[in-house]
């Protein structure tokens, strides 16, 4: 009995022994294990503003805390930011500079028995301040520019986008630009857009911080010209110098209208600026037209903060004044018949009708500016009016009936009488 108790105690002995020994190799092994992968990895920044930056990484088997350093120095010099034991596996790091970079790395906290390695630094930047002073400085058909002051801290590019106003539509990229100024371009005429100029800053791992919007909205582009239809003289009284252009305006968010006025060799003479870009009729008094002929175009325009731009112009349309005929009696059976020279005229031909809304019949063509208009009689009406011919602009040739009203002179005169009554109207070609 006494032998088999021995025996007992002695495979106790060795069977506690292996335990134990199983016991030591597996909690080294693990040490092993733990070791070798103690160390944070992925670490990379995920989100910024002008005063955070927030980081994440992966954490090592069996590691559940872990310290940040932060620097603005890659070396981490004694005073580097510590930041000890964070339970989780992204950190927000609060209370620092815009448009600005830092170094960070992460160290698992140390345990008893356990060694562990730093992880690789990353570079993390804040976002720059938003932008100052956005300014709409110019605009064409097509396009719309803008300018800016940069943020007190700077920055290292700008993203720009854009939309139509009043559109369900996301905001568009429209590029990039390190300058402070930039063309959105590839837009639609007439229409109101929003510009959106963020500020950036890139770290050197890829990361864009991206600071705070800055916009304008309802900034138009320019018209094209055939925006304008049905545009044409309504009025023009060579004598007394007046006219009325009259046009159909289709635009919408232009600033106004501007009509030019030239000479017929293209030399600007005046131009009237309508406002609002509503109206359809312009009247103006213009004494350099008197007795001659002149071009008008037309064009929209839009108020950017600094300046009008102005879009393309219409076809220009050609003008030639017709004259102002005067009749004087001559005998009972004849009357003398003058009017002012039309400037650049090579001859002129006279029409007479014997009833207001008769059809006017060609009488004559002369080249100077008076005629006798001959077997007339008293008490009888007549209808007269005189066009200009061969009026050169450019290398073509206009008359009087080019886009003008005719001032037509309603001649009657007594068998008794030297006085002559002339009433004056007008009539469409």
């Amino acid at each position: 009995m006494s032998n088999y108790r021995k025996k007992f105690t002695k495979i106790s002995r060795y069977l506690f022994i292996f335990v134990l020994a199983s016991i030591v190799l597996s909690l080294g092994f693990k040490k092993d294990i733990f070791a070798a992968n103690a160390k944070v990895t992925n670490l990379k920044q995920v989100d910024a503003s002008t005063n955070y930056v927030k980081i994440k990484w992966d954490l090592p088997l069996g590691v559940e805390k872990v310290s940040v350093y932060i620097s603005e120095n890659r070396n981490f010099p004694e005073n580097a930011t510590i930041i000890k034991d964070t339970y989780y596996g992204d950190y927000t790091i609060y209370n620092l500079n815009p448009n600005h970079t830092y170094f960070v790395k992460v160290i698992p906290v140390s345990t008893p028995n356990m060694t562990f390695d730093f992880s690789d630094t990353i570079a993390c930047t804040t976002s720059p301040e938003c932008i100052d002073s956005l300014k709409y400085t110019n605009a064409t058909a097509s396009s719309i520019s803008v300018a800016w002051n940069a943020p007190i801290s700077g920055a290292q590019y700008y993203n720009i986008y854009y939309e139509p106003s009043n559109s369900a539509m996301q905001p568009m990229y429209a590029g990039s630009t390190a300058k402070t100024t930039f063309t959105v371009s590839k837009l639609i005429d007439d229409t109101n857009y929003n510009i959106y100029i963020y500020p950036v800053k890139k770290s050197e791992n890829g990361f864009e911080a991206v600071g705070s919007r800055k916009y304008i909205t309802y900034k138009p582009t320019l018209a094209k010209a055939n925006k304008f239809s049905q545009f044409k003289l309504q009025y023009f009284s060579a004598s007394s110098t007046n006219a009325t252009i009259s046009f159909q305006n289709d635009t919408k968010h232009q600033s106004g209208i501007e009509i030019e006025i030239s000479s017929l060799s293209g030399k600007k003479i005046n131009s009237i600026k309508t406002g609002y870009g509503y109206s359809s009729r312009v009247s103006f008094s213009l004494s350099k037209i008197k007795n001659k002929g002149f071009k008008y175009r037309l064009r929209s325009y839009v108020t950017t903060d600094n300046k009008e731009c102005y879009g393309p112009y219409t076809k220009s349309k050609i003008v030639v004044a017709s004259p102002k005929v005067t009749a004087y009696k001559k005998s009972n059976s004849s009357l003398n018949l003058r009017w002012e020279k039309i400037s650049g005229a090579k001859s002129y031909t006279v029409y007479m009708a014997k009833e207001r809304n008769d059809r006017f019949k060609k009488v004559a063509t002369v080249k100077s500016n008076n005629y006798t208009l001959k077997k007339t009689k008293p008490y009888k009406n007549y209808y007269i009016y005189v066009k200009a011919n061969g009026v050169k602009s450019g290398k073509k040739s206009y008359s009087s009936t080019t886009a003008v009203y005719h001032p037509i002179t309603q001649i009657y005169y007594y068998k008794y009488s030297k006085n002559v009554s002339n009433y004056y109207t007008n009539s469409s070609n």
